[in-house]
């Protein structure tokens, strides 16, 4: 509350109620400003989070299918309940481990015996189960000794 000096004083230069609009002015200000800083922040973390999230998006290569559907897989060649796979490196791509059909067992076991390492060239092809169903090369590769 003013008291009678100031508002002598206010009415005399003629400034009457001019410092409660200019405090008015400044709090506008003062909100833009908060305002501002709180929407660069906002913009700078979604930013940063758009970082993130590509960075975390990028695809890991074990997971990305060929686009000619032909694979070449190297792994342990095994044997479970009758039907013949690879058991693939670590990194080879995850539908190494496809079943080899009937008709390309006796191929793959001419090279490659059960627990031997082996690398077979071809074509893969499935949905939730994946098979072999074209065989180019078989080979069994030299270990280092």
């Amino acid at each position: 509350m003013r008291d009678r000096h100031e508002e002598g004083f206010a009415s005399l230069y003629g400034t009457a109620g001019n410092s409660s609009r200019r405090a008015s002015v400044e709090g506008k200000q003062l909100m833009n400003r908060v305002a501002m800083l709180a929407v660069s922040g906002l913009f700078a973390t979604c930013l940063g989070t758009g970082v993130v999230l590509a960075a975390t998006s990028k695809s890991d290569p074990k997971f990305v299918w060929p686009g000619d559907n032909r694979f070449t897989c190297r792994g342990v060649l095994a044997e479970e309940q009758g039907v013949l796979k690879l058991t693939p490196d670590q990194a080879m791509l995850t539908w190494c481990d496809a079943d080899i059909d009937d008709k390309d067992r006796g191929r793959v076991l001419n090279v490659c015996k059960v627990g031997d390492r082996c690398e077979i060239k071809g074509t893969i092809r499935g949905h939730g189960a994946f098979g072999w169903v074209e065989i180019k090369s078989i080979v069994r590769p030299v270990s280092p000794k």
